[in-house]
């Protein structure tokens, strides 16, 4: 497969990898965007320059993280920010590493990244984003891709993994980096939900 068809992968919430990459066990995945409070970035962090540019602000604002490309490096540790090489985007070597059943995938997990930020949409994909809110309000449960919350507050997390029972593997940025974690389904609701209630994270 093509750099292009690994884009498409990557975009629909799935790792893929190159089979001429020496290092065991290495893979890339697409990181949704995400906030955290910028009273709470950390000195020495690129975040606390900017958090320092916010002036008095900085108790109410929140400083945002765009979506990227992170890799498991052959050490176990996680790359943020990975960047293509020309082998890399030349490459004809690129594997699937698990496949992505669901065609709605995609959109969702490219919609749910952008949180709290406007962006420019056709009528089309307003509908599709009112589509997802129903089904989330619905309680049809969590998928990849999916922004959720714990119930007692806290900053947008992303859904990595949902089986159909037991605990929900979920995905976020801080001032310490990436970090993932898993809760119980129970602990958890949808980012939608704890705006329509008014509730704060």
């Amino acid at each position: 497969m093509n750099f292009g068809g690994a884009l498409e992968h990557l975009k629909a919430g799935g790792r893929v990898a190159r089979a001429g990459w020496n290092g065991k066990g290495m893979w890339i995945a697409l990181m949704p965007g995400s906030q955290f409070d910028a009273m709470y970035a950390k000195p020495g962090h690129a975040s606390h320059h900017r958090a320092k540019e916010m002036g008095e602000e900085v108790a109410t604002e929140a400083i945002t993280l765009l979506p990227h490309i992170d890799m498991r490096a052959a050490d176990g540790s996680m790359v943020v920010g990975w960047l293509a090489s020309q082998t890399d985007m030349l490459a004809e070597d690129w594997e699937c590493l698990e496949e992505t059943s669901d065609s709605k995938l995609s959109e969702e997990h490219r919609m749910s990244g952008y949180i709290g930020m406007v962006y420019h949409a056709s009528p089309g994909a307003l509908a599709k984003l009112a589509a997802e809110k129903t089904r989330i309000m619905e309680g049809e449960g969590f998928r990849v891709g999916d922004v959720v919350t714990l119930k007692s507050g806290g900053q947008p997390m992303t859904v990595l993994h949902a089986a159909c029972c037991g605990e929900v593997e979920v995905g976020w940025h801080d001032i310490e980096g990436f970090r993932e974690e898993s809760f119980p389904r129970a602990v958890l609701m949808h980012r939608a939900e704890r705006e329509d209630y008014g509730c704060a994270f």
